[in-house]
């Protein structure tokens, strides 16, 4: 029988070592890392003279008083209660969220410096949708005049669209009955006493109210185009037009606020509408329209910089649209050719 020969085994190239077994056996007595005979790689725990040395190979990689160092002092995270005492890495749960994400740009000095959570083109949008959430709750509340309780009035309180009543009777009605609870305006309760309840003045109010409301969410609509910046070719084409048409519309509705709430404060403690008007007073209703105005008038001014921005940067703008969308040049066999 014929005896098989037996090959000795090659023995595998060893393997190179890595960046950090080779800077740790340079800059450390003791590296953490060990590797055998058989090239296994261990790694060895950090004991507390091993983190006194790492902290000395950080400050020798970044001295006291240098950019980096002074960059990474400002991003490590105070302890505060926010945080539980430092337990917490604020940076790494907000990571999680795309929309919390942190934002950073690099100055000359290489420096890197948070940016802020709302850019100056989003902060008239944000201004303006929270002063249309103040006007939808002005415009739904039944608070605008409300009677003193210590009074007891038959009248209790009212909104533009929506009075309450505690068993109340109109004088001049020749009907003898009671109007009782809150009821809609324009509900079949207080038909009546429509002519009477809902003055001409009101009816400019509610009016007033309802184009103001519409205004307000035709400019809320045409900022979405300005926050999300799409799409793109029509943000640059047409931007210095959409911040003229939203300075446009929200001057508009500020106006239509401003007088509808003095229609309202200068007409509602008239003789010949509630009786006894000397008992009422305007309730937080009516200083929510307030407040909506006042934030509408911020949204105005932060647009109307935005509008001096756009215009500045219209060539710019443009130039960028020719690179993005190139003129095409018809050819007599009708192919295009662009340059």
């Amino acid at each position: 029988m014929r005896a098989s020969k037996r090959y000795a085994p090659i023995n595998p190239l060893s393997p190179a070592s890595i960046p950090e077994e080779t800077e740790m056996a340079i800059t450390t007595p003791q590296p953490p890392f060990r590797r055998f005979q058989d090239q296994r790689l261990s790694l060895r725990m950090a004991q507390s003279e091993d983190l006194s040395s790492r902290k000395d190979i950080s400050t020798s990689r970044n001295p006291p008083g240098t950019p980096a160092a002074r960059q990474a002092e400002r991003e490590r995270q105070k302890p505060s209660l926010f945080n539980l005492f430092g337990l917490i890495d604020t940076e790494k749960v907000s990571s999680y969220f795309a929309v919390f994400q942190p934002r950073y740009i690099q100055d000359e000095e290489g420096n890197n410096h948070r940016k802020a959570f709302i850019s100056d083109s989003d902060l008239p949008c944000v201004i303006g949708f929270t002063s249309l959430v103040f006007l939808v709750i002005s415009l739904s509340s039944p608070y605008w005049l409300v009677s003193y309780t210590a009074t007891h009035s038959p009248f209790i309180r009212m909104g533009p669209w929506e009075a309450c009543f505690n068993r109340f009777r109109y004088p001049r009605l020749q009907y003898d009955k009671p109007f009782h609870g809150c009821h809609p305006l324009w509900g079949y309760d207080y038909r009546p006493v429509r002519e009477w309840l809902i003055p001409p003045w009101l009816l400019g109010v509610q009016a007033l109210l309802v184009l103001a409301l519409i205004l307000a969410l035709l400019a809320r609509a045409l900022s979405v185009v300005v926050v999300i910046r799409q799409p793109v070719p029509i943000l640059l084409r047409f931007g210095y037009q959409i911040q003229i048409t939203l300075l446009i519309l929200d001057s508009l509705t500020g106006l239509l606020l401003i007088i509808t709430s003095l229609l309202f404060a200068f007409n509602c403690w008239r003789r010949d509408w509630l009786l006894y008007p000397n008992w009422n007073y305007l309730s937080w209703g009516w200083g929510t329209l307030l407040v909506s105005f006042s934030l509408q008038v911020v949204t105005v001014y932060f647009t109307c910089r935005e509008a001096r921005r756009e215009k500045l940067k219209q060539q710019f703008n443009l130039q960028l649209l020719e690179q993005l969308e190139p003129r095409q040049l018809e050819t007599p066999i009708g192919s295009g050719i662009y340059v």
